[in-house]
Formats: C-alpha cells, structure tokens, sequence
C-alpha cells in the first residue's frame, strides 16, 4: 500500500481517502469474513469508497463476494 500510496503521489494525485485496512483484518479470520469486515467497515464512514485495492486473489474475491450479496454492483457503483 505504502508504494500505491507513494505513486498516486509522485503522479500528483492525492491519497487522501486512501484506507489501509489491513489494522483491522485478524490474519487468523476465515478469509471469506474479510469482505463482510470490509463493508461493515464502510458503512461507518462519512465517504465510502470508491475503489478497493486487494492486496491478494482471495481477499478481492471475498470483497466482491460480498458485494454481490449485498446487490452492490462492481464496477458500476
């Protein structure tokens, strides 16, 4: 994260809304309760968002996993 961070940067963009996640993910979780954490995680924020940035296959396909449970379009929403 600290790289895409650091590029975003270089590039003149702004990470800002950037949230590193990984604090809150018990690396002993099943990793299908990733996705869940992840949304839970973002109903308590004032600005959802906008993109996600996996930083493996299976924690991407539990985060989408749970966006289709929860009928949350990727990529259109």
């Amino acid at each position: 994260l600290k790289g895409f961070c650091e590029a975003i940067s270089a590039a003149g963009g702004s990470t800002s809304q950037v949230m590193d996640l990984s604090y809150w993910i018990d690396p002993q979780d099943e990793h299908y309760s990733v996705g869940a954490k992840f949304f839970e995680k973002q109903a308590s924020q004032k600005k959802p968002a906008r993109a996600v940035f996996a930083t493996n296959d299976v924690t991407a396909a539990a985060i989408l996993f749970e966006a289709q449970r929860r009928n949350v379009r990727v990529p259109e929403e």
